[in-house]
């Protein structure tokens, strides 16, 4: 009577097991009749309740499980290549399209977890490939027409609230680009050399503004000094002949001869010109 009551019992869970078409699971997603299916085939199994064909067949039940699993995984994973494939590049977490977010939040998933075959991964390796020489191109476009730009100016841009708003622009982006390492050696070789010349070219013109100074200052101060001192050269025949030389060489010039002829119009325009027209005439 015992061993036709645990066969009885053991048929029962068996029966319940067929009916839901899987071994229960004590989870606490599934439900509570699940759950209770689930601990009395645990104790029935650990009481060594089910004959051989019973356990041969949840066994057969746990297969057919793993390979259902299997083949959604794999359908998944199909599912998954064929949006990239249709996206037709590597998809990037990005806020400006979710649905690309989302393919590139399960892909990088299904990779982790290794739900690719290798074909799959060596396909999606190819595209990530692809991209990042993408990626690469485009950086490198942008590095260069940053640097045209760079040459056009011909000089080393700054971000001064003196300098023209696109000046302020590039001196940004190549600020940026540089912290981030995007420019080839050749390039920051190119963009040190036009930085010291724009240093060297700050100097020479700071110095040369204090020399100025220093120079108006001592003219304001020693202003009698010097004004006598020219009056006296001026009185030498050395001074004379000096001024001559350079009267005569500023005359030749186009400035010169252009105020030459503006004093002459002038000149014959007042009285004592018009007087002596009428005397050469």
């Amino acid at each position: 009577q015992q061993a036709a009551a645990r066969i009885a019992k053991a048929e029962e869970v068996m029966q319940q097991v067929r009916d839901i078409g899987r071994c229960g699971k004590e989870n606490e997603r599934c439900s509570l009749s699940e759950r209770a299916l689930a601990a009395k085939l645990r104790k029935a199994r650990k009481a060594k309740l089910l004959s051989p064909e019973q356990e041969a067949e949840l066994q057969a039940l746990q297969a057919r499980k793993f390979e259902q699993r299997a083949a959604a995984r794999i359908a998944k994973a199909e599912e998954v290549m064929q949006e990239v494939r249709d996206l037709g590049r590597y998809p990037k977490r990005t806020r400006r399209s979710k649905v690309e977010g989302k393919l590139a939040i399960d892909v990088f998933t299904a990779r982790r977890f290794k739900q690719f075959s290798p074909e799959q991964e060596a396909e999606l390796e190819t595209f990530k490939q692809a991209e990042s020489h993408a990626r690469e191109a485009a950086r490198i476009a942008d590095v260069e027409r940053m640097m045209q730009e760079v040459r056009s100016l011909r000089r080393y841009p700054k971000e001064g609230a003196r300098r023209s708003v696109a000046e302020q622009q590039l001196a940004e982006k190549l600020r940026h680009a540089r912290k981030a390492k995007k420019f080839s050696p050749e390039q920051e070789a190119e963009l040190k050399a036009l930085q010291q010349a724009e240093m060297d070219s700050s100097e020479k013109a700071r110095r040369t503004k204090a020399i100025a100074v220093w120079n108006a200052a001592y003219y304001q101060k020693n202003k009698a000094r010097l004004v006598a001192k020219q009056k006296e050269y001026n009185a030498t025949p050395h001074g004379k002949a000096k001024r001559k030389e350079c009267q005569r060489k500023y005359a030749a010039t186009p400035h010169g001869k252009a105020k030459q002829k503006e004093y002459m119009r002038a000149y014959w325009a007042t009285p004592h010109g018009k007087a002596k027209q009428k005397e050469y005439q």
